[in-house]
């Protein structure tokens, strides 16, 4: 989602820092007014942040198309949502990438069962209040245990075992 909230991301914005949950000056609706020179005009910030498809997701499946831009009283809990949302994204691509891994069957049921959980939802106000206590952490117990299938090559980098 071009131009949005970025809740907690350290953008600079000029000569100021912008503030948690601050909407962007540089917003023309759901667009980026300053996209194509992010760069020269001082945002390396929002060059550098990803959203990862959360933005878009909040939007249309917890908010079904509504806008904090369209409706202010939903900027806080549009925030919510999109931190958590970010955070279900964050271990999406993670899952994804732990494809490519020689993984035991035990972890690569485990790894295609997350992936369909996360990627199918339904994801409402409620499931991402309680993603955190729940689902992230067993997803994060078996991205531990994947994290033994990869090692460092001190000249290539990461790759599995």
């Amino acid at each position: 989602m071009r131009g949005a909230l970025l809740p907690g991301a350290d953008l600079r914005q000029g000569a100021r820092l912008r503030l948690f949950q601050e909407p962007c000056r540089n917003l023309a609706h759901h667009s980026c007014t300053i996209h194509e020179s992010l760069t020269e005009k001082g945002f390396p910030g929002c060059v550098a942040y990803d959203c990862l498809g959360a933005g878009n997701r909040v939007v249309q499946e917890v908010f079904d198309g509504r806008s904090w831009q369209d409706d202010p009283r939903l900027t806080r809990p549009m925030m919510e949502a999109f931190a958590a949302m970010r955070e279900v994204h964050k271990r999406l691509d993670l899952l994804r990438a732990a494809q490519t891994l020689p993984l035991s069957p035990e972890h690569e049921d485990l790894r295609q069962d997350y992936l369909a959980r996360l990627e199918t939802g339904p994801w409402d106000g409620a499931a991402l209040n309680e993603f955190d206590a729940g689902l992230a952490l067993e997803i994060d117990i078996l991205l531990h245990r994947v994290a033994e299938y990869v090692r460092l090559d001190p000249e290539d980098g990461w790759f599995g075992r």
